[in-house]
């Protein structure tokens, strides 16, 4: 994968540009599982949050999956799971 990205770099890229780049990173779709841990590390933050207010809440299991499931995007990845947690602020 590295390899393939690479060769689309310097397919596009002047050599000038090519050697200020110091490395490329590629990064894999985040999974299901995935998904489901950035959220209960999100509710866990917003349980937190919540506390310091005097407030406390329960999320159901079902609900940890319909925000996983409405918080992933293809091209943002979990964005919009911090972006819905932060709402809350």
């Amino acid at each position: 994968m590295k390899e393939l990205v690479l060769g689309v770099v310097s397919h596009n890229f002047r050599p000038e540009f090519i050697n200020r780049i110091d490395e490329v990173v590629v990064f894999h779709p985040l999974g299901e599982k995935h998904i489901a841990s950035i959220a209960q590390i999100q509710l866990q933050r917003l349980y937190k949050r919540l506390e310091e207010r005097g407030y406390e809440i329960h999320i159901s299991d079902d609900a940890l999956k319909l925000l996983s499931a409405n918080g992933y995007d293809p091209v943002y990845g979990a964005r919009p799971l911090k972006r819905g947690n932060s709402a809350a602020d």
